[in-house]
């Protein structure tokens, strides 16, 4: 008997702990599970005996570290099977040290966060995500009851799991998340029409806290954002909290600001001359060049 899996067992394998095995011309490609690959570095192809061929490209990983790491290696009868260890994927949550919160679970090392509308985002290991149902204006709320969520004074906003259960964890305040960046704008205003008495707090993103500006004006929320972590642009709260604690948290959200008019037309008036520098020329010039060009294609 063939101590190898079958061909369909890998690809299957690889389907279910989300590792998204695609068609190639000599069988399918993949993430490889032996190894941190984000580049489908992983070969299957099917042998005459219809067991599973494979070569990880990138890593160089061995056949039975692949196998293992799936859960499909298969000892010898002669051999004492040894105790089964677990296997070596670590979840997204564990990977951003934050706690599994309501109303995240675990399953198959993947970690599964349910929107208050009843959708769902399954977070990889690999960091990869998947939607499942509607999530344009779908929340997830991290601590407190019901009770305490009604009667709850202010609420902080931010997007994604690991940011939104780092705030909730170095503030012990309820936090809120939406699923990506361009979800937030719907997600405020279903807060703001089902708590419209209650502060709003949007925690942005390093990267984001100029989109958000006017949103937090139109909305009447404070707006707060990460610093820049060793020098990444697209800092976010965990990774503020894991460089410098969960006091440097406190002390950012803590001095959320309100947004005025005046700071929303100063921050488009901004934008506006950093793209007449970077381009060198004004919204006259680009005009009189536009006319020059229709003039050449007009008989």
């Amino acid at each position: 008997m063939s101590l190898h899996p079958s061909y369909d067992a890998v690809i299957q394998a690889l389907q279910d702990q989300g590792f998204k095995p695609k068609q190639s011309s000599a069988g399918y490609i993949a993430c490889c599970p032996a190894h941190d690959d984000r580049t489908a570095s992983l070969s299957i192809s099917k042998k005459v005996d219809d067991t599973a061929l494979i070569n990880c490209f990138s890593g160089r990983c061995s056949y039975e570290s692949i196998i293992k790491a799936l859960d499909l290696w298969t000892e010898p009868k002669d051999i004492e099977k040894p105790k089964r260890k677990e296997k070596n994927v670590i979840p997204y949550h564990v990977l951003k040290g934050v706690k599994l919160h309501h109303p995240a679970i675990v399953e198959n090392n993947n970690l599964i966060v349910t929107f208050d509308n009843g959708s769902k985002q399954t977070i990889y290991p690999n960091r990869d995500k998947r939607n499942k149902g509607p999530v344009k204006d779908a929340l997830f709320f991290i601590g407190g009851d019901d009770i305490a969520i009604r009667t709850s004074l202010s609420f902080l906003v931010a997007t994604g799991y690991s940011t939104t259960a780092s705030l909730h964890e170095s503030t012990g305040s309820i936090a809120i998340g939406v699923a990506s960046d361009g979800d937030m704008e719907a997600g405020l205003l279903k807060l703001r029409s089902r708590y419209p008495d209650t502060e709003l707090v949007i925690c942005a993103d390093y990267d984001a806290r100029d989109k958000f500006t006017s949103l937090a004006l139109q909305y009447n929320a404070r707006l707060c954002y990460a610093p820049m972590v060793n020098g990444n642009p697209k800092s976010d709260f965990n990774d503020l909290m894991i460089a410098s604690g969960e006091s440097a948290v406190c002390e950012i959200v803590g001095d959320a600001k309100f947004i005025s008019a005046d700071s929303v037309k100063e921050l488009s008036s901004n934008k506006l001359e950093s793209k007449k520098q970077q381009y060198g020329i004004t919204g006259a010039d680009l005009l009189a060049k536009k006319f020059a060009a229709i003039s050449w294609v007009v008989p």
